[in-house]
């Protein structure tokens, strides 16, 4: 099997002295533009490059400085300091402009603690923001009125609230106060690869 759409586009591959680059493609657009969890993912992604495994971003804050088309995307991966447990790594996504990066993000990388209890054992919105979207809720694919606009369905399933999406000549333009969706990356897909 091939690995998912969203597995691939995580690959990231050194170019220089602590330096990766990774492509985010049409697929990971809303409209025109590359979308900001793809970037934060891609840019995680390249934090953890030369770290081994088990390492996992455990926290990640960013600034998005700018939108970018799709392009490929190099980031940077210069470790801002080592503890006992955790490293903090800064990370750059430039979108292609190497002087005019489009999201600096912090990157906070350690071990995942499978035995500690929960920190969050029960989910504070439930109702809002449940785990599983209502079975009413269609995935955009063919046929969706966002279709044309969410081109992140590709490698995800995206399953919008449409009663909180403005629709008409506002469809996909900012000024909504909730816009409820929810949003996985697609299983791995069949075949060779």
């Amino acid at each position: 099997m091939r690995p998912s759409l969203f597995a691939q586009a995580m690959e990231v591959r050194q170019t220089g002295d602590g330096v990766f680059q990774g492509e985010l493609s049409q697929h990971w657009t809303i409209g025109p533009k590359v979308h900001g969890g793809a970037m934060l993912a891609l840019c995680a992604a390249g934090a953890r490059g030369v770290l081994a495994p088990p390492v996992q971003p455990i926290a990640v804050s960013a600034s998005f400085l700018s939108a970018r088309t799709p392009v490929r995307c190099g980031c940077t991966r210069p470790c801002a300091k080592r503890g006992a447990q955790s490293v903090w790594s800064t990370s750059n996504c430039s979108g292609g402009q190497p002087h005019k990066p489009c999201v600096h993000a912090v990157v906070t990388l350690g071990r995942p603690e499978h035995r500690a209890p929960p920190l969050l054992a029960v989910n504070p919105v439930v109702g809002l923001l449940d785990p599983e979207p209502p079975p009413d809720v269609a995935s955009i694919g063919p046929g969706h009125p966002m279709a044309g606009l969410v081109d992140l369905a590709a490698g995800c399933d995206v399953r919008p609230l449409m009663s909180t999406v403005p629709m008409g000549p506002k469809l996909g333009e900012f000024g909504v106060d909730v816009d409820l969706d929810s949003a996985r990356p697609r299983p791995q897909q069949g075949g060779a690869g």
